[in-house]
C-alpha cells in the first residue's frame, strides 16, 4: 500500500473524526453547562473538532502504515480499523466525560426539583420566621470518601412558617443539578443555624419520588422520626410545575422555578429565583383577554401588590403568540376584571410619580424580588408612569397619553414631580439647538394629552450630577401656578437663592474616603489647594504643572487633589501609601463650608449647556 493511499485513508478518517468529534463536543456543551456567552460554547465545540480531525489524520496515517506492513495490505482494511479506532476513543472519551459530568437528572426527559419540608422540635416556641438571617437549602454531591465535592444552593422561605400539630414548619426547594455521587442536604435559618443530612436516595429519583416521603431522619432502622433537632421529608417534581403559592386577596399566585441566585432581594429572608408565574383568582386558573378576544392562560413573567381599596395586581403577561404587556388585575368583584396598560418589554418596571423626596430616592432604582410576589416595591404608590399611561392606584384610573415633545428623556432620571392638579408630572430632558445639548423639564398633561417645555438654568440652578435631581429640586427652582382655566402649569421661580456648590464624601471597603466635587475644574482645584495651605497648613509637593493629581502635605499625610481636562471634577483622596484616617472628612466638611458662603462660585464656571 503507498503514501499516497495513506494519505487519503488519513484524511477521509479526519473528516469522519471531524464530525464524531464535534458531536461528542456539543453533548459536552450541555453535560457541563458550557455558557454561550460571547460565543464560548460554539468555540468550545469548533475547537474541539478540530482538534479531533487533527488527530483522526493521524490516527488514519498510522494505522495505514501499520496494515501496509502487515500479512494483508490494503485500503479497505486500513480505513476500517482507522475508524474503528477513532470510534473506539470517542465512545472511550465521551463515556468518561459523560460519567464526570454532574447530569441533572431527569423524570419523562425533564428536570426534576427537589421540595423540602422542614419541622422543628415541640419544644421550639419562637417561630423560624423570627430568626435574623438568610435561610436556604444546600444540596451537596458526597463522593465515596464522604467528601463534599459539589453544592448549590436553594431556598427556604421561613416567612411561611406555620404551625401544624404543634412543630414549626418551612418549606424550600432546590433543582436536583447532579445524578452523580451521594446527595446530601443542609437546612439553614441563618449560617449558625443548621443540620445536615445523608438524602436516601442516589442517582436518579423514581416516579415514586414524587409523592413525599416518610419524615427523617427515624429513631433506628424502622424506627419513629427522631423526637429531636429538625425532621424533614422530601419529594421531586417536574421543574415545569409551580413551587411555592403566595395568596394575596381573591388571587393566588404560583411560581414556576427553574434556578435560584445567590442574592436576597431587600427585605426577604432566601434567595432570589429565576421564576414565571400561574395565576388564580377565586381559586379558579385566572383567564387573561388576548389579542384574538379568545380566553387564555399565558406565561406571567412578574407580579406586584398595588396599593388601592380593594386587592390588586400588577402583571407582565407575556402569550407565546402576542406580544408582551401590563395589566392590572382587579379583584373586587365575583370575577378578576383585567385592566389593560399597554405593551411593556421584559424587565420593564414602572416608574413611581411622587412630591415626596423621600420616596423618591427609596423608588430610584428599584429591585423588584424575582421568583416572589413583591409586595413592598408599589404597594404604597400613588402614582405609577408607564410608557403612555398613567395610573391613580386611588381609583385603579388610566390616564392615556401620546403628547411628546423633540427632547430626550434621560431615563436615569425618574419622574421629578407631580402638579396640585394631579393632571401633569414633569420629567428631565435634553433638547439640542445647533448641535448643542440644552437642558430641559417635560411637563406632560395626561387629562389634555398635550406637552410643553420649561428651560433649565444649569449656571443658577445648580445640580453637581443627574443623581442629585429630586422633587426637593424641582421645587427649589420651580413653582406651579394655577391659570385662569384652573389648569396647573409650570414656571421657573425668579426669586430663589442658588443651591451653593459642595463635593460628596464616599468611603470605600478599606475605610478610605474620598472627597468629589463635580462640574469643578482647574480653577476649583487651584483654590482648594490654596485653601488648604491657609487653613489646613498644606505644604505642596513637587508635581507637574499639568499634573493629574497634586499631592499636598498635611498632618504629616499626603493628599492627592486631582483634576484633569478630561475630567469634570476635583477629587480630594489620601495617597495609596496612606492609613486611613479622617483627614479628608475635616478636609470636606471646611471646604464645603466655604462653598456655602458663595466666595468661590465664580471658580466654577458651568457650560449653559451642560446637562
Amino acid at each position: 500500500m503507498t503514501w499516497l493511499t495513506s494519505f487519503l485513508v488519513g484524511v477521509l478518517t479526519a473528516v469522519v473524526a471531524l464530525f464524531v468529534t464535534g458531536f461528542v463536543a456539543s453533548l459536552a456543551v450541555d453535560w457541563y453547562r458550557i455558557s454561550s456567552f460571547e460565543g464560548g460554547a460554539g468555540y468550545f465545540v469548533v475547537f474541539l473538532a478540530l482538534g479531533g480531525m487533527i488527530a483522526g489524520f493521524i490516527v488514519g496515517i498510522v494505522t495505514a502504515r501499520m496494515v501496509a506492513a502487515g500479512a494483508h495490505p490494503g485500503f479497505l482494511r486500513a480505513q476500517g480499523f482507522s475508524l474503528l479506532v477513532v470510534g473506539v476513543l470517542a465512545l472511550t472519551i465521551g463515556g468518561v466525560a459523560r460519567l464526570l459530568a454532574d447530569v441533572p437528572p431527569t423524570i419523562d426527559g425533564e428536570e426534576v426539583m427537589l421540595v423540602v419540608e422542614a419541622r422543628w422540635p415541640a419544644d421550639q416556641g419562637e417561630s423560624p420566621a423570627t430568626v435574623p438571617g438568610l435561610a436556604y437549602l444546600e444540596l451537596g454531591s458526597v463522593n465515596s470518601s464522604h467528601v463534599q465535592r459539589l453544592s448549590r444552593r436553594g431556598a427556604l422561605w421561613k416567612e411561611d412558617a406555620r404551625l401544624i400539630d404543634g412543630r414549626w414548619t418551612v418549606t424550600g426547594a432546590i433543582p436536583l443539578f447532579t445524578s452523580r455521587g451521594t446527595p446530601s442536604l443542609d437546612i439553614a435559618l441563618n449560617d449558625s443555624l443548621r443540620a445536615g443530612f445523608i438524602l436516601p436516595f442516589t442517582g436518579s429519583p423514581s416516579k415514586k419520588a414524587m409523592a413525599w416521603s416518610e419524615w427523617l431522619p427515624r429513631e433506628g432502622r424502622g424506627g419513629p422520626p427522631r423526637a429531636t433537632g429538625v425532621n424533614y421529608r422530601y419529594r421531586v417534581q417536574k421543574i415545569s410545575e409551580p413551587v411555592r403559592t403566595e395568596n394575596f386577596g381573591p388571587f393566588a399566585v404560583s411560581a414556576i422555578i427553574s434556578s435560584f441566585s445567590y442574592d436576597a432581594a431587600p427585605g426577604t429572608t432566601t434567595l432570589d429565583a429565576d421564576a414565571t408565574f400561574r395565576l388564580a383568582f377565586q381559586g379558579k386558573p385566572a383567564r387573561f383577554a388576548s389579542d384574538s378576544a379568545a380566553s387564555d392562560t399565558p406565561r406571567v413573567d412578574m407580579v406586584a401588590a398595588l396599593a388601592g381599596a380593594q386587592p390588586a395586581l400588577l402583571a407582565l403577561v407575556a402569550p407565546e403568540s402576542a406580544t408582551a404587556h401590563c395589566s392590572i388585575l382587579l379583584g373586587g368583584s365575583d370575577a378578576m376584571r383585567e385592566v389593560r396598560i399597554g405593551e411593556c418589554s421584559q424587565g420593564f418596571v414602572p416608574e413611581e410619580i411622587t412630591n415626596d423626596n423621600a420616596r423618591f430616592l427609596t423608588a430610584r432604582a428599584p429591585k423588584v424580588p424575582r421568583g416572589r410576589l413583591d409586595r413592598q416595591t408599589w404597594s404604597s404608590a400613588t402614582w405609577l408612569l408607564f410608557p403612555n399611561d398613567v395610573l391613580d392606584t386611588r381609583s385603579m384610573t388610566l390616564h392615556h397619553f401620546t403628547a411628546t415633545t423633540d427632547a430626550s428623556i434621560i431615563p436615569a432620571v425618574p419622574p421629578l414631580g407631580i402638579s396640585p392638579d394631579e393632571r401633569s408630572f414633569v420629567r428631565y430632558t435634553l433638547g439640542y439647538t445647533g448641535g448643542e445639548s440644552e437642558p430641559l423639564l417635560r411637563v406632560t398633561d395626561v387629562v389634555a394629552d398635550r406637552a410643553y417645555q420649561v428651560r433649565v438654568d444649569p449656571i443658577r440652578m445648580r445640580y453637581p450630577n443627574l443623581e442629585s435631581l429630586d422633587p426637593n429640586w424641582l421645587a427649589h427652582h420651580f413653582r406651579w401656578q394655577r391659570g385662569h382655566d384652573g389648569v396647573d402649569s409650570l414656571v421657573a421661580r425668579t426669586d430663589f437663592v442658588p443651591i451653593p456648590y459642595h463635593g460628596v464624601v464616599t468611603t470605600d471597603t478599606a475605610g478610605l474616603h474620598d472627597y468629589r466635587i463635580e462640574k469643578a475644574g482647574p480653577a476649583v482645584r487651584q483654590v482648594l489647594v490654596e485653601f488648604l495651605e491657609k487653613s489646613f497648613k498644606g505644604e505642596r509637593q513637587p508635581a507637574d504643572s499639568g499634573a493629574y493629581e497634586f499631592p499636598m502635605k498635611i498632618d504629616g499625610q499626603t493628599v492627592n487633589i486631582a483634576n484633569s481636562g478630561d475630567f469634570d471634577y476635583v477629587l480630594v483622596s489620601l495617597a495609596r501609601e496612606e492609613k486611613p484616617s479622617d483627614l479628608v472628612l475635616r478636609i470636606a466638611k471646611a471646604f464645603d463650608a466655604a462653598l456655602a458662603t458663595g466666595r468661590y462660585d465664580a471658580a466654577f464656571v458651568p457650560k449653559s449647556s451642560s446637562p
